[in-house]
């Protein structure tokens, strides 16, 4: 039951914003576990003295448990997850994602009443997954080009910066839900890209990027976590990052010590890993299967397999609510402590979705 004091799903949305099973609240607070599947539920309301302990395990201030003037976010109904985190990620961990992105939703809707976004433009050409070797995916990725005024053969020089000055929210994973991330979602009012960037690899975060790019454009609807979709969105990054003529035009054709320079270059030009270009040949005829193989067992044998070189040590950085703060709070609309509690969500978590870039030393969770 909610009450002007308590909205029962801000609890839920708390408690698995804050990675809390339903037994850790209750073992927090001295109450049982079922206690608070009844509060969560609707069955029972907690009392305001119960409101007040949960308020401090989580905390957060007791007037949190409602929304405020901001409407309660929908719950999207498709996440899609990287191939490797999808195998490993229990169902608390999704509801913990599940929540960031309600969070995000939050921050969004708040700042939107200060500051206008630029407007969606990613399209959506909905790829059937049972179609063998569809040409969707490279359209899709084309498309996408020429929608964002990419010219012809070049690069994408940033791709955070390039989503999100046509709609798309990027931000950053928190540390305990780093196993999550990638994963993206169209939230309805906008399409969200959660980036894990611990690893700091500026080229492998663009990847990540772009394959969750090509989730929102061709699976919006799709059930998600299976491998034609997972390959579908694979190859729509490589050809949005790696278009076919350039890529086949530059690609060396031996792979002598000037090969493997010539690879190294491309890496730098187009943002890539190198045993990503690797795949996109193989994927694309220009390397046989036997050839593919022995190009990794000499990555392998170099010493590059896990850790490549590279030139490029920072990760890209987004930069679209970090300049709405700083818009706002340089007017003086509002303080960034007041937009933080107008948003209706821990501190920790304003300022990790509004981070221009990831300071591990600055964030706690």
């Amino acid at each position: 039951m909610n009450t002007p004091l308590f909205t029962r799903t801000r609890l839920s949305f708390l408690r698995n914003l804050e990675g809390m099973s339903k037994s850790d609240l209750a073992r927090r607070i001295g109450v049982s576990p079922a206690a608070v599947t009844q509060w969560e539920s609707g069955v029972k309301t907690p009392s305001p003295e119960s409101i007040a302990r949960v308020a401090q395990a989580l905390n957060v201030p007791a007037d949190f448990f409602t929304p405020g003037e901001l409407a309660e976010p929908a719950t999207p109904e498709t996440m899609h997850y990287s191939t490797k985190s999808a195998k490993i990620l229990s169902e608390h961990a999704q509801k913990g994602a599940l929540a960031y992105v309600t969070a995000a939703q939050y921050v969004d809707s708040m700042l939107a009443t200060y500051v206008d976004f630029p407007a969606r433009n990613l399209p959506d050409i909905p790829a059937d997954p049972e179609v063998q070797e569809s040409a969707i995916p490279e359209l899709a990725a084309e498309l996408v080009r020429q929608d964002w005024a990419v010219p012809a053969n070049e690069p994408i020089r940033h791709l955070i910066r390039s989503a999100e000055n046509n709609g798309v929210r990027v931000i950053w994973a928190p540390e305990r839900a780093s196993a999550c991330a990638p994963y993206s979602v169209d939230t309805g009012a906008f399409p969200l890209v959660v980036l894990n960037t611990w690893s700091q690899d500026y080229y492998q975060q663009r990847v990540d990027l772009a394959t969750q790019l090509g989730h929102l454009v061709m699976h919006a609807d799709a059930e998600p976590q299976r491998k034609p979709y997972w390959d579908q969105a694979t190859s729509f990054a490589e050809h949005l990052l790696l278009p076919a003529e350039a890529f086949e035009r530059e690609f060396p054709k031996r792979f002598t010590q000037d090969g493997w320079m010539r690879l190294f270059e491309m890496k730098e030009k187009w943002g890539v890993p190198v045993q990503w270009m690797l795949s996109c040949a193989h994927h694309r005829g220009i390397l046989k299967t036997r050839r593919y193989h022995e190009r990794l067992q000499e990555l392998k044998a170099y010493g590059w397999k896990t850790i490549e070189p590279g030139n490029i040590g920072t990760p890209e950085d987004s930069s679209l609510y970090p300049t709405a703060l700083r818009l706002i709070t340089t007017e003086g609309y509002a303080s960034t402590e007041q937009l933080s509690e107008q948003s209706r969500v821990p501190g920790w978590c304003f300022t990790l979705i509004t981070s221009r870039a990831l300071r591990i030393e600055n964030i706690s969770k």
